[in-house]
């Protein structure tokens, strides 16, 4: 994650069943990661039923009071309480509970998510944290957008923003040292202008959005191979208590507007309310971050990422 945050113009640039009962106000325990199954059944309070495919339940959110049951042959793999958990028939009506003492099943996945001075400190990345995490960096470009192609690199630089003669690999990432800057350029292969956004994912479930800080008002126009610097340095840093972590670089590039502002880390809260699935992952994300529905619809997208090592001095 960077220490120095400097905010940039944007440039022209076999079936299985499940059901849900939901209970009013409630608090977020997990999600589901994905089904192995052609159709899912969610059950609501009020006795509707929502007939969902896999696509829909990739990520979605549940909440305490609901209850989750495989009713035929296939999986739904959950992720409760920072436990990966998943679900067969044999289990049952499994009920979600508040309580993170209450899941037992499963491999806690906390420990990747806390650096040595967290644990020391009782601090952990909360689900919510987690969950922002893992849904962005699950975002691939969907099958509509087939047609629409970004490219996203990034450069070490010396202080005078020059581009490193030499460049350290390890293990087949571009390796920085803590506190050393970075250039970003972006390329938009497709044959219509897109609205970008920038996001960075550090290995602690910290999500910050590097540009724009506000809604997409400009277009990154398309480039066809060439590549347009992003005019200001990132520095980088590790993460409190480890000597290296890998970071991620995530580009959204969109044919509508969209407001990513809602889906950092930083400040965050936690949605109380459900939101009714969505078959675009992007879009579904936004809303469960509770973006306006003006800039929740991003239409046709695509992405692209890069990761890199940054390590300690």
């Amino acid at each position: 994650m960077r220490t120095l945050r400097i905010v940039l113009p944007l440039l022209a640039s076999a079936s299985t069943a499940l059901c849900l009962a939901s209970v009013d106000k409630p608090k977020f325990v997990g999600w589901i990661v994905d089904a192995s199954c052609p159709a899912i059944k969610r059950k609501q309070l009020s006795g509707k039923v929502d007939n969902l495919t896999p696509s829909d339940v990739q990520n979605l959110r549940l909440y305490a009071g609901q209850s989750v049951r495989a009713t035929k042959s296939g999986t739904v793999n959950l992720l409760l309480h920072g436990h990966k958990t998943p679900l067969t028939p044999r289990d049952g009506w499994v009920l979600l509970k508040e309580n993170p003492n209450s899941v037992t099943k499963g491999q806690s996945i906390y420990p990747e998510f806390v650096s040595p001075a967290g644990q020391e400190k009782g601090k952990s990345a909360s689900p919510e944290a987690i969950w922002r995490r893992m849904s962005l960096l699950s975002l691939q470009t969907p099958a509509n957008a087939k047609d629409l192609r970004v490219q996203l690199r990034i450069k070490p630089v010396d202080a005078q923003g020059k581009p490193k003669a030499k460049v350290p690999i390890v293990n087949g990432l571009v390796a920085i040292k803590h506190g050393d800057p970075v250039v970003v350029e972006i390329s938009n292969d497709s044959s219509i202008p897109l609205y970008i956004s920038l996001v960075d994912i550090d290995r602690v479930a910290n999500v910050e959005i590097l540009s724009p800080q506000a809604p997409a008002t400009e277009v990154l126009v398309p480039a066809k191979s060439k590549w347009t610097r992003l005019p200001s340095p990132f520095y980088m840093s590790v993460p409190s208590g480890f000597d290296s972590g890998i970071e991620h670089f995530k580009v959204i590039a969109s044919t509508h507007r969209i407001n990513l502002s809602r889906l950092a880390t930083k400040g965050m809260t936690d949605q109380a309310e459900s939101v009714k699935p969505i078959s675009d992952p992007l879009a579904y994300l936004l809303k469960a971050c509770g973006t306006e529905d003006t800039l929740a619809n991003p239409g046709r997208w695509t992405t692209a990422q890069q990761d890199f090592l940054v390590q300690s001095k």
